[in-house]
């Protein structure tokens, strides 16, 4: 991203339950999540929802980790004979769950891959140095000691304010 390279980890496991206890310690740390569904399958998108509700359970809110809506196999919805789960199903789904970005990929013909986790990098600095920024905005107060300069001083109308 912007000519810089960054280490990612990726977890694929892959929407079955059998891995939901193990992925939810993998939650502790991350700093995105990509929620994926199949795009000629309307039951997947169904799932995703349990998979969000799951992560938003075991994660700090305040951490503001963005989630990105992945609709893959992208290849097989151009066939006039294949189902699409329809675009305004997952408009609102993408619109009910305030996820930042919404991106149809094919890992079968490398469509958009790259450009997945691009995406994902990008939406990650960004939240990072606005809260990097947000940090740099607090100050710290600390009670004054008892033997600072201050507390030594005389006052003229013999008020210790």
């Amino acid at each position: 991203v912007d000519n810089q390279s960054y280490p990612i980890q990726i977890w694929d496991t892959a929407g079955q339950e059998r891995f939901r206890s193990v992925s939810r310690v993998f939650f502790n740390d991350i700093k995105g999540i990509f929620i994926v569904f199949s795009l000629d399958n309307m039951e997947s998108l169904n799932h995703c929802k349990d998979w969000l509700d799951d992560f938003y359970s075991l994660v700090d809110q305040s951490k503001n980790i963005p989630v990105v809506l992945v609709g893959n196999k992208l290849d097989l919805i151009t066939d006039e004979n294949n189902v699409r789960v329809p675009e305004d199903i997952i408009k609102k789904f993408v619109s009910n769950n305030d996820i930042p970005l919404y991106i149809e990929t094919s890992s079968k013909k490398d469509i958009n891959i790259d450009s997945a986790f691009q995406e994902m990098v990008s939406i990650i600095i960004k939240r990072n140095l606005h809260i990097s920024e947000k940090k740099n905005e607090i100050v710290e107060i600390t009670q004054e000691q008892e033997n600072s300069p201050r507390s030594n001083q005389q006052t003229t109308n013999d008020c210790s304010c």
